[in-house]
């Protein structure tokens, strides 16, 4: 079944002239499973749990390229470039503020494109976008619901999440122990 869907796929790498190829190129998440490592050990682990990998976008379909697809496709650091090229150019349909009553928010991008929560690989470079704000040092916080939403908090203070367990290296405000002096 797997070596099926590889040659179906390199078949269609075949089909498209190179540039077209490049054109519809982007990264993508996917769940970092052991057993996806051989075929996309290629992609950076950028995020706990998630691999990066480089996706086709077709007409009919999204397929993930393995690392065998790529190989004669060119380098794999300028494949990525041109997929990051392509993902700053995807069209954010809507960009809604969700408030709370408290006053803590969440900007909140959706659209058609399959790589709206692939936005997340240029977060820095959304914030700014959507939010005209610079990226705190305290962090952002990122949910992605799904392939077409991306959702994310600049961090300012503890009031967005005081009940959040904090990572190792997190900021002295997210230990529940900190208290503001």
């Amino acid at each position: 079944m797997k070596r099926a869907r590889s040659r179906r796929i390199n078949r269609k790498l075949r089909a498209l002239p190179h540039e077209r190829l490049l054109a519809q190129l982007y990264p993508r998440f996917i769940p970092s499973d052991p057993a996806l490592l051989k075929a996309f050990g290629y992609g950076p682990r950028s995020v706990p749990g998630l691999l990066e990998v480089l996706a086709l976008d077709l007409p009919e379909t999204v397929d993930m390229l393995t690392a065998d697809s790529l190989s004669d496709l060119g380098e794999i650091t300028a494949l990525r470039d041109r997929a990051f090229q392509n993902l700053r150019a995807v069209r954010v349909d809507r960009h809604k503020v969700v408030k709370d009553k408290d006053g803590s928010h969440f900007d909140v991008l959706t659209g058609g494109s399959y790589f709206i929560a692939s936005l997340a690989l240029v977060l820095d470079e959304v914030v700014r976008r959507y939010t005209k704000d610079a990226p705190a040092p305290d962090g952002i916080l990122v949910t992605l619901p799904h392939r077409h939403q991306l959702a994310f908090h600049v961090i300012r203070d503890r009031s967005v999440a005081p009940h959040c367990t904090p990572w190792p290296g997190s900021p002295p405000w997210a230990s529940s122990s900190h208290r503001a002096r």
